[in-house]
């Protein structure tokens, strides 16, 4: 996926925009969105072998973690 297509997702999934840039990862597509607003965010593609089941536990322990201010909390798509 290319740094445009991810400012696209970015834009029609999660209502953000602004300035992007791709990040290192071992196996996902992660970039560094500089919003518009003045908030940052992460915007991670999996990979397409993953199982449901590993992207949905990831969720969960980041949500768990979130509240502590240990990692980044995840947004709703619109």
């Amino acid at each position: 996926m290319t740094v445009a297509d991810a400012a696209s997702l970015a834009r029609q999934h999660f209502g953000v925009s602004g300035t992007i840039s791709q990040l290192p990862s071992e196996r996902d597509q992660n970039f560094l969105l500089k919003g518009d607003a003045g908030r940052d965010f992460v915007l991670k593609i999996a990979s397409a072998a993953d199982p449901r089941t590993l992207l949905e536990a990831e969720c969960a322990a980041l949500r768990h973690l979130a509240p502590l201010g240990l990692c980044p909390a995840l947004i709703q798509t619109t």
